[in-house]
């Protein structure tokens, strides 16, 4: 079996293409193990740039014809289709999580501003300068949360587009074999 990796940036991946040629005569990639590649940097909790390459693994124009013809001349169809399905499965749920965990921090945000404001208020009846540690731990809490929230959003964005891919991908195999 000849193995060539593909490297970018951070991210490594290798894609593993059989040397036996299928009764059409070209070579092609074991998808089996591609997928579960795939699958196994999903559960990672990748972040974007993680995230990143596997769409650009998954928008590859060679990928699609590749899989196509892997499971044209393979007898294991239900266990790519199989596969396809948990990697979207697994994609949807981790696109659930982003979206979960962006509102956790939002609510810290949230939070950290009412802190904020309720030291504001502290001053105006009291006119003391204790007022200036809830205003920091305040202004810390909301800036984190804000942060951690647009982590979160890119994150669930980058997800929901691996959702949409990979859909497109089964609708493809079940098209072919109709």
């Amino acid at each position: 079996m000849a193995t060539t990796t593909v490297q970018r940036e951070k991210f490594a991946f290798a894609l593993t293409v059989q040397d036996a040629k299928p009764p059409g005569g070209t070579s092609f990639m074991d998808a089996k193990a591609f997928l579960s590649r795939l699958k196994t940097e999903l559960e990672k909790n990748a972040r974007v740039d993680g995230l990143n390459e596997i769409l650009a693994q998954l928008d590859d124009a060679a990928l699609l014809p590749e899989l196509l013809d892997y499971v044209t001349h393979q007898n294991d169809r239900a266990e790519v289709k199989n596969s396809v399905t948990a990697l979207r499965r697994l994609a949807e749920d981790r696109t659930a999580n982003r979206n979960t965990k962006k509102l956790v921090c939002m609510s810290f945000t949230g939070a950290g501003i009412a802190t904020m404001v309720g030291s504001f208020a502290v001053v105006a009846s009291l006119a003391t300068g204790f007022f200036v540690v809830p205003l920091l731990v305040g202004g810390i809490v909301a800036t984190h949360g804000g942060l951690a929230a647009f982590r979160a959003t890119e994150e669930e964005k980058k997800y929901q587009q691996i959702v949409d891919r990979v859909k497109e991908i089964e609708a493809a195999i079940a098209e072919k074999f109709k």
